[in-house]
């Protein structure tokens, strides 16, 4: 039984979980009303559940798509998402990431709105998918005190900004209610994360591990340094109510260390950041594949990265869109999401699905490259046609 179903369990038996370690409970909540409607740990529940789900990110790649490109090129993105292995083998999995790509697919595609500057219902909207966002994946929650301040760069007036301000964060507090709740009962404090966390911990810890996370069932003890597994079997081991002073306990042990070993840390952070982004396998924990897929899935993988990067440039570059790029929201919202997972995921971790929730923006922007790289050879090769065409007719003028 995973945790999250654990946790699902629990609620469904009327308990309050509480927030703990590096997890908040936005995904077993979203499994116990699945459990609740189909059966405890009905697993063909919760695939077909995510395989909807996943089919309804891809609309709303398209949607996203085909507001700032246009429609040929949105159907380019839909495709490519529909297609890609990558997010599609998540969806047969009780893991948060198809639940993740679909709160990430939905703020971009509320940003990308006409009414967004004006509406209400849509600020609302937008706050409370930003604090589900948190409650499913903790890791985002930096990058959600950023979002939160964002649209206010579209709004005109002093007035404007303030009330969207607080539409905003009213939606993103409603959503976090069940995280206040158990924060409250059983740590007495005010707060949408968990109170215990392990962030010191996990840096400090990244002085002892340049392995990268296990590709298939094994135990970490056979892929870690055995300083690297004690320091978290410590930390786990540990009563809740001591956790968050056992976390801070290794803030001035960090810093003391990084004065010595920086390269060490700064080098297993290089190595932590290329392994986010690498896909050699489909599953977190066991790819039935491996390791026959894995090079097609890297071609796959990088090919994508290449043409998410030519969509990018591209846009930057356009005489159209180049001014518009530092106020588009999409736009800054893709840069800041890429910016978190790449340099703040890998300061602790180096598991390559940490990544996978950026690419339902990925695909967006690649689908925009590959579809300009198409074009650019279209008229490349059209404008050579009609030149020997022409010079053709010439000769035979001649003649």
């Amino acid at each position: 039984m995973s945790s999250f179903s654990k946790g699902a369990g629990e609620i469904l038996n009327g308990q309050i979980i509480k927030d703990c370690c590096y997890k908040t409970q936005g995904y077993s909540l979203v499994l116990a009303g699945i459990y609740y409607l189909f059966g405890f740990e009905n697993l063909f529940a919760v695939r077909l559940f995510q395989i909807f789900l996943d089919l309804v990110n891809a609309l709303l790649v398209f949607g996203i798509a085909k507001k700032m490109f246009g429609r040929k090129a949105a159907l380019v993105s839909y495709i490519l998402y529909i297609l890609n292995p990558f997010t599609a083998a998540y969806t047969g999995l009780a893991l948060s990431e198809i639940v993740t790509l679909f709160y990430i697919v939905s703020i971009c595609f509320i940003v990308t709105r006409d009414k967004f500057s004006k509406s209400f219902l849509l600020w609302f909207i937008y706050g409370s998918t930003l604090g589900l966002l948190v409650f499913t994946r903790l890791q985002f929650y930096p990058l959600s005190l950023v979002l939160i301040f964002l649209p206010l760069i579209k709004m005109k007036g002093i007035t404007t900004k303030t009330v969207c301000f607080a539409i905003i964060f009213s939606g993103y507090i409603f959503a976090s209610l069940y995280s206040l709740k158990s924060n409250w009962l059983y740590y007495r404090k005010i707060s949408v994360v968990p109170v215990t966390n392990q962030s010191m911990l996990a840096l400090y810890a990244g002085f002892y591990n340049g392995a990268r996370y296990p590709e298939i069932d094994q135990l970490e003890t056979e892929y870690f340094s055995p300083d690297y597994v004690r320091t978290y079997q410590d930390f786990t081991n540990a009563p809740d109510t001591d956790k968050s002073a056992f976390n801070r306990k290794y803030s001035p042990l960090f810093f003391a260390r990084l004065k010595k070993d920086w390269p060490v840390f700064i080098k297993n952070r290089v190595k932590y950041s290329l392994w986010l982004w690498d896909k050699s396998y489909l599953y977190s924990y066991h790819d039935p594949f491996y390791p026959a897929d894995s090079k097609t899935l890297q071609i796959i993988n990088i090919v994508s990265i290449i043409f998410f990067f030519a969509g990018i440039g591209n846009y930057i570059f356009s005489s159209d869109s180049r001014k518009k790029s530092l106020t588009n929201l999409f736009f800054i919202i893709t840069v800041l999401f890429f910016v978190t997972v790449t340099f703040l995921f890998s300061l602790v971790s180096s598991e390559s699905r940490h990544s996978l929730s950026f690419y339902v923006v990925m695909y967006v922007w690649s689908g925009y490259g590959l579809y300009s790289f198409i074009s650019a050879v279209k008229n490349r090769f059209g404008i050579v046609m009609i030149t020997r065409t022409l010079s053709f007719k010439k000769i035979s003028a001649r003649v």
